[in-house]
């Protein structure tokens, strides 16, 4: 028999989602559990809060962004002192997040982890 595996990716910071997903893989007899990326929150708030997700209306990440300065062509521009504050608060947000959920939650689990953090992480 080959080893059991769950994968999941692009939790943004759902830990009611990670929850589900830990407790599958435990019920099913995982040998391991894959987390591929854009694992932690972005922007304001966790995913689980993170409102509408750009198909059924605005996403949080389309409206926290609407504050920000833009060039001419409509785009951020992200070489500004407005740009860096929020890129600021979402890595305190990704950081509190991995160190207060992810991390108790994977130690709490019967199955092993790897964490591949790309993207956002």
């Amino acid at each position: 028999m080959g080893v059991r595996v769950l994968f999941s990716s692009d939790l943004h910071g759902n830990d009611d989602h990670l929850a589900r997903l830990l407790r599958r893989a435990e019920h099913e007899g995982c040998d391991v559990v894959i987390l591929g990326g854009d694992l932690g929150p972005r922007g304001a708030g966790y995913g689980r809060d993170a409102g509408l997700d750009g198909v059924n209306g605005p996403s949080v990440n389309a409206s926290a962004l609407e504050h920000l300065p833009k060039l001419a062509s409509g785009k951020i521009d992200w070489d500004t002192d407005e740009a860096l504050v929020y890129m600021r608060e979402g890595y305190e947000s990704q950081r509190e997040w991995f160190t207060t959920i992810l991390v108790p939650m994977l130690d709490k689990c019967r199955v092993p982890s790897v964490c591949l953090f790309c993207n956002s992480d």
